[in-house]
């Protein structure tokens, strides 16, 4: 009985764990991994904390670099420009 618990479970476990609920990877995504920066859903992230954003919408350029437009709590608007180097972000 317990090799039958056993089996089961390493069966339930194998079975939920592969992978498919990871979202694919954009092209954008694979660009930024061979040029050493981070991928959109990184530079989103920190671009909305360190400018305080509630939106942001961004467009890939080439290179891990983006543009786009970003949103505060009260409701102005901004355009941003990102251009990413391995360790660095900067943005107009």
């Amino acid at each position: 009985m317990a090799k039958v618990f056993w089996t089961l479970l390493l069966v339930v476990l194998n079975v939920g764990c592969d992978g498919t609920n990871v979202a694919p990877e954009t092209d954008a995504d694979l660009e930024a991994a061979a040029a050493g920066v981070g991928k959109e859903i990184q530079v989103k992230y920190f671009i909305t904390e360190e400018l305080k954003l509630s939106s942001v919408e961004l467009t890939p350029t080439g290179g891990g670099n983006f543009e786009g437009k970003g949103t505060d709590t009260k409701g102005t608007e901004y355009e941003i420009k990102i251009e990413q180097q391995p360790g660095a972000i900067k943005y107009t």
